[in-house]
């Protein structure tokens, strides 16, 4: 599969390091990477080059079926972007003054940062990772399946039919979606979600509830029942740990977050306890709702580079 991305340069200047950037989840194509300028642009202002991976199923791959939380998947296809920047970059003659690499993303772009972390470090080792700055991911998604069927709410409606294909497609799981799914989505899951011409905010609209128990069959609420068993297996095998980081990582989250439930960070500080790692920074507090989180995230980073 053919994948795009944006490259940002520092206009002018000594470049520090390279920057791979990774964005939030996203509806319309038109949102992505190589198709609209992202806040992480900014940051080649204070010299860096700054790596925008389109996921999978966006840009020139748009007509593809976005593997959402695919943690492998994911974190490959931002590898394959910096090994075809790095011939790119030298025969452009931009010399990087350091080779560590620094990795970023809220919400999604977390969980994708910290795929990547792991992939580089237990697979990549010409390829060293300097800080890592993730706030507010699904790292745990079989944990955020559980918290949001308990409390029958989700924020982002749009995330329960992009999940359950993403799985499907990329984990090569035997089900049908229409069985899974509630009207009216099950009737517009495919125009609203595989067009790529809506936003996140539109198709939520469109779905037309929070509540999961209205947009999703009681068969996909019982992860002990077939063929829900299997995906839930395939949320679990998509958890981003099981491996000892190397480079430092910052980790934000709000308390309050109403997207990404709080326990994904929980669950990831408690791992990272559990096998004595401790280059990490925890950035947990009442920061507000998961939007207006994001931007105190964003500034944080801007900061810290």
């Amino acid at each position: 599969t053919m994948l795009s991305g944006r490259i940002y340069l520092p206009k002018n200047g000594d470049i520090k390091n390279i920057v791979i950037a990774h964005h939030y989840t996203i509806g319309a194509d038109r949102e992505a990477p190589s198709q609209t300028f992202t806040f992480e642009a900014l940051l080649a202002a204070k010299g860096y080059v700054v790596l925008m991976p389109d996921y999978m199923g966006f840009g020139i791959s748009r007509d593809s079926i976005h593997p959402y939380l695919n943690a492998s998947m994911t974190a490959q296809a931002s590898l394959d972007m910096l090994n075809a920047s790095i011939p790119f970059l030298y025969y452009r003659g931009v010399r990087v003054l350091s080779t560590e690499l620094i990795l970023c993303g809220y919400s999604q772009g977390a969980a994708a940062a910290l795929a990547v972390q792991r992939l580089i470090e237990t697979s990549y080792p010409e390829y060293t990772v300097l800080r890592t700055y993730i706030g507010a991911g699904p790292y745990s998604p079989a944990e955020t399946y559980d918290y949001c069927v308990k409390t029958d709410k989700t924020s982002i409606p749009c995330a329960v039919p992009m999940l359950l294909q993403g799985m499907l497609v990329s984990e090569h799981l035997d089900y049908k979606m229409e069985d899974l799914l509630l009207p009216p989505l099950r009737e517009h899951y495919q125009e609203w979600i595989n067009s790529k011409e809506y936003t996140m905010f539109q198709i939520n609209a469109m779905i037309g509830s929070k509540r999961v128990s209205e947009i999703i069959s009681p068969l996909a609420l019982d992860k002990s029942r077939y063929p829900t068993n299997t995906f839930y297996e395939a949320l679990k095998r998509n958890r981003i740990d099981g491996w000892m980081p190397r480079g430092s990582i910052y980790m934000f989250h709000s308390l309050s977050d109403d997207m990404v439930p709080f326990v994904n960070s929980t669950i990831l500080q408690r791992y990272f306890e559990s096998i004595g790692f401790d280059d990490v920074s925890y950035d947990f507090g009442e920061y507000g709702p998961h939007m207006s989180a994001a931007l105190r995230f964003f500034q944080n980073l801007y900061n810290a580079l």
